[in-house]
């Protein structure tokens, strides 16, 4: 190989490792909030609640009116740092009839992620997220039918950029919302409702696990009590977030909720994501809400192998000079 030659293509492949090594981004800097609330609110007034918001730490918090032998209403949230998250609420009457009217029970966890703006490199960000098992369950009782209960389960993503709160309706990239209204004569009312970005496979949670123990009467005797249970599969989905541009920050909040309400005579009202109830001291099953991966935008392929290209091209048309120079001389 001829000296001119060899030089040439040392200088081709130095020009392609500079387009592609000018790609590679510097660490981006991400930081995580968590965050859990819990409320309860009996006859018009707010009789307990519970809030903490932590940064990279764990969050927790628990409501509750009534004790374990008496008429309750609790709710509970929790977040931790590693990536677990679960909300639950109780509404159980402990086969009283206290006639206790909840106005609502509520219990959520949020974790969001805060990505820094790089002021240099474009980065191109990837979500994989999970949603535990859920549930929603009504106990009611024959001697009041038409007295109902309705327990209700959240779950949303949100991507924002150049945000460090998403507020725009775009920005939700994951919804999932359940509602369960039950008595004894049956479930009334039974809502579902699972969107998103597009490529996310919805099918499970929209067609969940129904039981119902009924009312029929066996033997000639009518059951005293009428139990509806809605079970829904845990959920994984991914999203390709796109291209961060330069000097843009990027938000992601996922945030879950369990609620309930109604009159509690006799009944029982459950709703769940990340089934343990006791969320101070019950472990959670592990899991990982979300998992980002941010990888750098490497220069187009077309780009890097036009430029090494045109070294080349314009090696060749120097060693064609060279070669006629010297047979010339």
């Amino acid at each position: 190989m001829s000296d001119a030659l060899s030089a040439v293509r040392s200088v081709a492949v130095l020009a392609g490792l500079a387009v592609f090594g000018a790609a590679l981004p510097a660490m981006a800097t991400v930081t995580s909030e968590q965050s859990a609330r819990a409320f309860v609110s009996i006859g018009g007034t707010t009789v307990d609640s519970d809030s903490l918001t932590v940064q990279t730490g764990d969050a927790s918090a628990l409501a509750r009116f009534g004790t374990n032998t008496l008429p309750e209403a609790r709710a509970a949230g929790r977040s931790l740092v590693g990536g677990e998250m679960a909300a639950n609420v109780r509404l159980d009457d402990k086969h009283r009839y206290s006639f206790t009217v909840v106005d609502f029970a509520d219990g959520s966890a949020s974790y969001k992620i805060n990505v820094a703006a790089d002021s240099v490199f474009a980065q191109r960000a990837e979500l994989d997220f999970y949603l535990p098992p859920s549930f929603l369950e009504i106990t009611s009782n024959a001697e009041l039918p038409n007295n109902a209960l309705t327990m209700f389960i959240n779950a949303r993503i949100k991507v924002c950029f150049e945000e460090l709160v998403c507020t725009a309706p775009e920005s939700e990239q994951f919804r999932f919302e359940a509602e369960l209204t039950a008595n004894y004569f049956g479930t009334s009312v039974l809502d579902i409702d699972a969107t998103g970005a597009a490529g996310l496979d919805f099918t499970s949670l929209r067609t969940p696990t129904v039981t119902d123990t009924g009312n029929a009467s066996v033997g000639g005797s009518q059951p005293y009590y009428r139990t509806v249970t809605v079970n829904f599969s845990d959920f994984t989905g991914h999203l390709d977030l796109g291209e961060i541009p330069p000097g843009t920050p990027l938000t992601i909040e996922y945030d879950m909720k369990a609620r309930g309400e109604g009159r509690l005579i006799d009944n029982i009202g459950l709703a769940g994501i990340n089934d343990p109830f006791m969320l101070d001291t019950d472990p959670l099953p592990p899991s990982r809400a979300m998992n980002l991966v941010l990888a750098p935008v490497p220069e187009p392929a077309e780009y890097a192998l036009l430029l090494a290209g045109g070294v080349l091209v314009g090696g060749r048309a120097w060693l064609r000079r060279r070669a006629s120079d010297q047979r010339a001389a």
